[in-house]
């Protein structure tokens, strides 16, 4: 599985992620970073393909890519067995 930050953030300061699981569905796939802000979608199944989510800021808060970049992490069950 892959995760990558889009290069910039969208017009409305939210920055796009994108999800690619290659063979196995994946349970309970969950993002965390240290970046404020929060993710449109969070502990759902991943099946083969991709899918996007959204990290959208923190009310006040700027976007630190590098921070988001360097911190986010993307768990799931198969990891844990």
């Amino acid at each position: 599985m892959t995760a990558t930050i889009a290069p910039s953030a969208n017009a409305d300061g939210t920055i796009d992620i994108s999800l690619d699981a290659t063979k196995t569905a994946l349970l309970f796939v969950t993002l965390t970073t240290f970046a404020q802000g929060a993710f449109s979608d969070n502990a759902f199944a991943l099946v083969p393909g991709s899918m996007t989510v959204t990290f959208v800021l923190a009310l006040g808060t700027t976007l630190d890519r590098t921070l988001l970049e360097k911190m986010l992490r993307v768990e799931h069950l198969v990891e844990n067995l």
